[in-house]
């Protein structure tokens, strides 16, 4: 059977991948990385924003449909089929579709045997054999997996205070990760409502700023912003609550500026070095992960 691939924008693809047969469909965002072999006649739907991680096998004899931002860890399996020994003797078949919801976490080396739906927003412990279904937003592990308890005992509270505070940690981080903090404190100046994080690249010396606002950005902060763009390589907004309807038209038809919106997690659909940037590190260091904004 010869293979259909349909791959959407920002997908990541890395070196040695095997890809057999099937029909296979892999959503916008989503990374492959290498080393990872898929065999089998039946449909493989990778959906947006998801990751499978080095030298992951998964047999699609029958369907396999990971939903949108799901994760599998290195050296894990997927399996839709088992047999070896003889069904005429009496001894156990099974050829059943696998099926992952939304925003699963399946850790290294975990396996995930025939006919099994885990449910959405689930986290397993590395290690875990699932051998039936996994109900919704339940951490689950062992071998064969059970749950262990629910999602929320894992979750820390989280206000709008503690969000506002990690996401200047996260800004923070990013400036001092990919170049030299420039400005005062660390890169960091205070506006009226946001703040501003100023670095110069370590690799080939384009000086970057980002605008955080910890409210809702509006068309006066993108005017006031544009005069700052003359003075450097390329600047990026990143906004807690959104953007009025107003200032997204903005952005959209005309400020060269790179946007994040954490209201919604989409950001602009861009490939300028600081989009790509900025998006790994969110979505490699901190989990958060975005979806592009429509044409």
């Amino acid at each position: 059977m010869s293979r259909e691939i349909e791959i959407e924008d920002g997908v990541i693809v890395g070196s040695d991948v095997h890809i057999m047969n099937g029909k296979i469909h892999i959503g916008e965002e989503s990374i492959i990385c290498s080393e990872v072999r898929t065999d089998g006649e039946g449909p493989l739907t990778i959906g947006k924003n998801c990751y499978v991680g080095q030298r992951t096998l998964i047999n699609a004899t029958e369907p396999v449909n990971m939903e949108d931002g799901v994760g599998i860890g290195s050296d894990s399996s997927i399996f839709t089929h088992g047999v070896w020994v003889s069904y005429l003797e009496g001894l156990p078949r099974k050829f059943a579709p696998v099926t992952i919801r939304k925003n699963v976490w399946v850790p290294p080396r975990c396996l995930i045997l025939p006919g099994v739906t885990i449910g959405e927003d689930v986290i397993l412990a590395t290690g875990a054999v699932v051998t039936k279904d996994i109900p919704d937003r339940t951490f689950a592990g062992g071998i064969p997996a059970a749950v262990i308890r629910s999602v929320e005992e894992l979750r820390d509270s989280v206000n709008s205070d503690e969000k506002d505070r990690r996401v200047r940690e996260i800004l923070g981080a990013f400036v001092g990760e990919i170049g030299q903090p420039t400005g005062s404190s660390a890169g960091q100046r205070e506006l009226v409502s946001g703040v501003l994080f100023e670095t110069q690249s370590r690799t080939n010396g384009w000086k970057y700023l980002i605008y955080y606002e910890p409210g809702q950005v509006s068309v006066e902060t993108i005017r006031d912003l544009s005069s700052l763009k003359v003075r450097f390589d390329a600047l990026a907004i990143v906004a807690l609550l959104g953007f009025t309807e107003e200032a997204r038209e903005l952005l959209e038809r005309k400020a060269p500026f790179e946007w994040f919106d954490l209201k919604s997690y989409v950001r602009k659909k861009s490939w300028t070095q600081l989009s790509l940037l900025l998006r790994d590190f969110f979505r490699g260091r901190y989990g958060v992960r975005f979806l592009l904004a429509r044409d």
